[in-house]
């Protein structure tokens, strides 16, 4: 018997699957340092346990009887026990949950397994809250309502993730994006290849969805073909607009819509449908635009596969024979040219330069880019995967299990670890030397490496049981033998594809020829079977049922194709779940087309004879025919609350306050109409057409023609009303926080807390509508006992799992980007602080602890109290030994001791406390080699350890080393030419100098992206500078939009008097960065240092107008200096017009000495002595500065003037600057550098720079 709680938790498990669908793909977080992956899996985590109380509570309810019997049929422990029975999927899932929890117990870091990594958060945790999800939805979902508001969902959904994308293609995306989303969109998954992959499994239910609602409209028509034809036709045109241009694009889909409209008006036909189709062409139109601009290869193919299989099938169920053999030639002709369009010499070479489809001719490229770096990884994954000596750990050893590892795998979302004795050196050249690899860009790897040939098992089997059921509920297996013919036909084809690409590529291709094979032996069965039956009748006795079903395999299949070039992600994880739910609810026939009526005041019948119910069905569904609709407000409000959860999602992600305005409703008008300082529409455009597609959808699916006007208009205004007004709260409190002074972290993590609080607002409201829909309502609140104990620990149980398993680490992720901010400001202590909050908020996340040791070792580094950095120094050391313990398989950990402990050893200490710093420094980069073996920069990093420690022996053994790993990692001949030059053989230096520009110039850059003073002294001789710069120009021409070998080929070129051939590098540098402050300041350096005071204004004033007074702390700095040369230009200029103006002289003369520009200012006193012969300052400095800039006959001169005009307290410093002189003169050096000596004691501390810088020069 039910009561009014089990139906409520019934409605609360449709609302948390139809909110997973929502955000899962759609959500994503700016203010958190990830964004996108984890913090998506963390609400999909929050509302599988929401899901997972309800649905015990249901069960709980369902359990009791009235009266004394102990169980009911529908006992909790009935409903698991008929799993298998209700899902034919249950024992492959069953494998799945068995296989990840014995990973899991035998993982290599348990914690990471269970909860998920750092990057992805795809542990067992959430795989099993996917499966959650799943699960329930096909216990659940049982009415063709509820179908319709997932589908409907799922394409609303997918509209402005898509629409975001052409946003982001034509410049229009206002969020400042670090990498580029114009040439392959990323939208709301952060990844091209991420939303592709979301994407090819919205579009074939799109597509079905459109092909019904075209069949509905022309369900009378004469002539079907014609408006079928014109359907597609504006597909293809609206499709091309948007490719051509966005504007065209959407002036052209909101044209077409309203037309459609009026024609249908006009023409008295049914409006509805009409809305529908041009609604459903827009939906597809920009759905295959962002897929096409993702420019994702693996995506792409999936697509093509799940459309070729759409079509044949459904084609094959409608009895449409020549389509099924168009398609099947069609796909023929295709992979013919796939095939050789691949090939190393292809006729259609050509065709790879064109932008977008020269893509699909690199498939199989592995010379460079991501198809090498797949290569990569796959060539190190097998050898994991294989037997091999068994993973070593600097605090527990040899790992136990080693000997099962094939069986077991590492663990979910160990791969990051377990790979590293695997890594290939070349790896590093292509990606991040620093980065591991935590997945193989293919599933069949990525299985057998985290989860063994347990887990590898079961999603074989899980796939061929979808694809098995999913053809035999369409009628494509039909028989024993049938069942048998695919099966043989899938295994067989993907052990012969394995082995042909084994043989032919290496078996390191297994992972992709494996699957590969398997589906063109499902695609060859299912052309096969085509074929066979061409001449049969095999239409379809349930066309709606074939179609849903056509699309839902369409999708499965797709995504089986992607996840083996790519990574599941949550979105498309999400999704699968839910698509074999909805496989099964429509395969096994079990909607039911109207809930039967709640019995609330007797019990039901234990048995109830079939045929009976058959007929009260049968009556059920006339009676409903017969009458009139009468509409019920409740619908709309459930469609209208999951649109508004789209729009508030929408508002989290978009309404950003980038201005800094305290005003919320100018944050607002920013957020949504402009982008930057430009006026711009795009975000509006994105808001009001998903509100206006949400509305179409949502209510046009939910209200059939016969509902009146009155009441649809009624409909329609409650949804506007409501779904306006609720998104505007959520507006309104969103910007109070973001418009509040004060600590903006917290106030991020507030906000985040506004956002789940609305989920499950909407979540209840949703299931609330619902419910209230529900007749005859139980006149029973709840019946089981039971449920007084469960229902309330559920109730605080629940939230206090989501905040300490989901939501805390969104937050702590927050204050972690808080930290990494306060980083880049040297704001130590802040920074500190951000990260104790994040650690003690997610206590077992090493991440964490990492970043926190580094910030204390770098506040000890920024120190001069004793006392301060000692204390720095022991908190940074704990934490990072702590951070080890907690996952002693991260290299990053051993490494960072090891560095900490060389960075302390040089701090002021005794030698004995030093050599104790090294000696541990060195021990701990033996262990992280031992960790690490292929990782050159860590022997680079141990080479410099030795260095500093006095042993370049070792050093060097080490880069020798390092170079037996990797011969093309530049940094260690850099290392090899600094070991070199130290070692005063500058020819062997310069050749490691310039083995290092020709691999990548790079690391002759210091931490502030100047060049180094050390590798340009050698360069910059005279026997090394003509080959160094050929080498700096070969790196330019190798890669021209590269910033740094054009600023150290113009040092060079400065070093070497060449200053105009040096003003043309910096001024190439600032073309190629104009936002580089770097570039800008170095090129306004030169132009002062050399005298060219009006070109260094000009760009000194360039350089300010690309700067924020606000957002640039040096800003006055900068400001004050363009003061500078403004004044100098006015000098100069001043001497130009009054070329025999004494004061103008001296001030200008005076100027130039106090920038330490003596060259300049020499020209000004010798000038000013020739003006005024008597005046002693002029013919002084005149004298001096000839000394400065190694002007000796020019000093001589001066000098008799000087000494006639001194006073007697500075006769004595000339007489022994005329000694120097004089000694000079004959070569004696020695002499002359005493008695310029001599002279610098003499002289006041005015003239002592000038004296000093000449005896230098004679020192030389």
């Amino acid at each position: 018997m039910t009561t009014r709680l089990s139906v409520y938790c019934d409605k609360l498990l449709e609302a948390g699957w139809l909110a997973a669908l929502v955000v899962a793909p759609l959500f994503f977080n700016i203010y958190s340092s990830r964004v996108f992956e984890p913090d998506k899996a963390m609400l999909i985590r929050s509302l599988a346990l929401v899901m997972i109380g309800a649905w015990i509570v249901k069960h709980l309810e369902l359990a009791w009887r009235a009266g004394s019997e102990s169980a009911s049929r529908a006992s909790l422990a009935r409903a698991l026990r008929a799993l298998p029975r209700d899902n034919p999927f249950a024992l492959p899932v069953f494998a799945i949950i068995v296989a990840y929890s014995i990973a899991t117990i035998f993982s290599v870091v348990p914690s990471v397994s269970l909860w998920g990594s750092y990057q992805r958060l795809q542990g067992t945790y959430s795989t099993f809250s996917y499966i959650a999800i799943s699960v329930i939805a096909a216990s659940a979902l049982r009415t063709r309502a509820q179908l319709d508001r997932a589908i409907n969902t799922i394409l609303v959904v997918s509209f402005p993730i898509a629409f975001y994308g052409l946003l982001q293609h034509f410049r229009l995306d206002p969020l400042p994006w670090g990498g580029d989303t114009v040439e392959r969109i990323a939208a709301n998954m952060g990844n091209s290849i991420f939303v592709a992959a979301y994407l090819i499994m919205a579009l074939p239910l799109a597509l079905a969805r459109w092909l019904e609602t075209l069949a509905r409209a022309t369900r009378h028509a004469t002539a079907r073909a014609l408006p079928l034809g014109g359907g597609a036709l504006a597909l293809m045109a609206l499709t091309l607009a948007w490719l051509i241009d966005f504007t065209t694009g959407t002036a052209l889909a909101l044209g077409g819509l309203v037309s459609v409209c009026a024609f249908a008006l006009i023409a008295k036909k049914n409006f509805r449908d009409a809305l529908l189709a041009g609604t459903y062409t827009i939906l597809l139109a920009v759905l295959f635009v962002a897929i096409f601009f993702t420019q994702s290869r693996g995506p792409w193919l999936g697509l093509a596969g799940g459309l070729f299989a759409f079509v044949v099938v459904y084609a094959l169920a409608r009895g449409a024979r020549q389509v099924m053999l168009l398609a099947i030639g069609v796909a023929l002709v295709a992979s013919a040219f796939l095939a050789v369009f691949n090939l190393p010499a292809s006729p259609f070479d050509a065709l790879k330069q064109v932008p977008y489809v020269g893509r699909l001719g690199r498939i199989l490229e592995t010379e460079g880019g991501t198809g090498r770096v797949r290569e990569l990884i796959w060539q190190g994954a097998l050898p994991l995967f294989l037997p091999h000596a068994p993973l070593w750990s600097p605090t527990t050893g040899d790992d136990p299990f080693n000997v099962i590892r094939p069986l077991v795998g590492y663990g979910p979302e160990a791969m990051y670890v377990a790979f590293n004795p695997f890594y290939p050196p070349e790896l590093g050249r292509l990606e991040a030397r620093n980065a591991s690899p935590d997945r193989s860009h293919n599933e069949t790897f990525d299985a057998l490496v985290m989860t063994g040939l347990l887990g590898f098992g079961a999603y074989i089997l899980l796939f061929v049981s979808v694809f098995y059921f999913g053809l035999k509920w369409l009628g494509f297996v039909r028989s024993p033998g049938e069942r048998n013919a695919f099966v043989a036909l899938w295994l067989a084809s993907g052990l012969l594809a394995s082995l042909v690409f084994g043989v032919w590529r290496g078996w390191h291709y297994i992972g992709v020829a494996l699957p590969f094979g398997m589906i063109i032996g499902l695609f060859v069965y299912l052309s096969a079977h085509a074929l066979r039956h061409y001449d049969a009748d095999a239409r379809a006795a349930d066309p709606p049922r074939a179609l849903w079903l056509s699309a839902l395999l369409a999708a499965l299949i797709g995504h089986f194709i992607e996840i083996h070039f790519g990574i599941a992600i949550v979105s498309t994880r999400t999704y699968f779940w839910f698509y074999v739910a909805l496989l099964v609810i429509l395969g096994m026939n079990k909607l039911v087309a109207t809930p039967a009526p709640e019995k609330v005041n007797s019990q039901p019948s234990p048995r109830a004879d079939s045929t009976v119910r058959r007929r009260a069905r049968r009556h059920s569904a006339e009676t409903a025919r017969a009458k009139p609709v009468e509409a019920s407000p409740v619908p709309v409000i459930a469609w209208t609350a999951i649109t508004t959860l789209i729009g508030v999602t929408l508002a989290f992600e978009f309404v950003t306050n980038q201005i800094g305005t305290p005003n919320s409703l100018d944050l607002v008008f920013a957020a949504l109409l402009t982008k930057g300082n430009e006026a711009s529409y795009g975000v509006a455009l994105l808001f009001g057409l998903t509100w206006l597609i949400a509305g179409i959808i949502g209510l046009g699916e939910e209200y059939s023609p016969r509902v009146s006007r009155e009441i649809l208009g009624y409909e329609i205004a409650l949804f506007v009303v409501l779904s306006f007004t609720a998104w505007l709260w959520f507006v309104l409190l969103q910007t109070r926080g973001l418009t509040q002074s004060g600590d903006l972290t917290n106030a991020l993590i507030n906000l985040l807390g506004l956002y789940y609080l609305a989920l499950f607002l909407f979540v209840a409201v949703v299931a609330f509508g619902l419910w209230s829909d529900v007749t005859p309502r139980p006149a029973a609140w709840w019946r089981a006992p039971l449920n007084w104990i469960v229902a309330p620990i559920l109730l605080f149980a629940l939230p206090a799992l989501i905040y300490l398993t989901n939501y805390s680490s969104v937050a702590a992720d927050i204050h972690y980007k808080a930290g990494l901010n306060y980083d880049a400001a040297g704001a130590w202590d802040k920074s500190i602080e951000a990260y104790q909050r994040a650690f003690a908020l997610q206590p077992t996340q090493d991440f964490y602890a990492l970043f926190l040791g580094r910030a204390n070792l770098e506040a000890s580094r920024g120190t001069s109290d004793p006392a301060r950095r000692a204390a720095f120094v022991a908190t940074s050391e704990k934490i990072l030994q702590h951070a080890q313990r907690l996952n002693p398989l991260n290299t990053d950990h051993t490494a960072n001791l090891a560095r900490m402990n060389r960075i302390v050893a040089g701090f002021p200490g005794s030698a004995s406390e030093k050599n104790a710093r090294y000696a541990k420094s060195s021990e701990y980069y033996q262990a992280a080699v031992r960790l690490s073996p292929y990782t050159a920069y860590l022997y680079n990093e141990w080479s410099q350890t030795y260095t500093q420690s006095g042993d370049p022996e070792k050093a060097r053994a080490a880069l020798e080393k390092s170079l037996t790993i990797d011969d093309q990692y530049a940094q260690t001949y850099f290392l090899l030419g600094e070991y070199y030059r130290t070692k005063g053989d500058p020819a062997r230096a310069a050749d490691y100098y310039l083995k290092t520009i020709a691999l990548d110039p790079g690391p002759l850059a210091e931490p502030d992206g100047t060049p180094s003073s050390g590798a340009l002294s050698v360069l910059a001789s005279s026997d090394q500078i003509a080959r160094a710069a050929q080498a700096f120009r070969a790196a330019i021409q190798k890669n021209p939009h590269a910033l740094f070998p054009h600023i150290a080929l113009a040092e060079l070129y400065r070093r070497g008097n060449q200053f105009e051939l040096a003003r043309q590098e910096l001024e190439r540098a600032v073309e190629i960065a104009p936002g580089d402050l770097m570039a800008r300041l170095t090129l306004v350096n030169f132009l002062s240092e050399t005298g060219q005071i009006d070109a260094a204004v000009t760009a000194m004033a360039r350089l300010l107008a690309t700067l924020s007074p606000q957002r640039t702390p040096d800003y006055q700095r900068f400001q004050e200096f363009y003061n500078q040369l403004q004044n100098l230009q006015k000098q100069i200029d001043a001497v130009k017009n009054a070329p025999n103006d004494v004061a103008a002289r001296r001030a200008l003369a005076q100027t130039w000495k106090a920038r330490g520009q003596p060259q300049f200012a020499l020209p000004e006193y010798q000038a000013l002595a020739r003006l005024a012969p008597n005046d002693y300052d002029a013919q002084k400095n005149a004298a001096l500065l000839s000394l400065q800039t190694n002007h000796p006959e020019d000093a001589q001169r001066a000098l008799v003037s000087a000494v006639a005009l001194a006073p007697e307290n500075e006769k004595g410093m000339w007489q022994n600057i005329q000694v120097a002189l004089n000694a000079q003169k004959t070569n004696q050096l020695d002499a002359a550098r005493q008695a310029a000596q001599a002279a610098l004691a003499l002289a006041p501390d005015a003239d002592k720079a000038a004296l000093q810088a000449w005896v230098s020069a004679l020192g030389k």
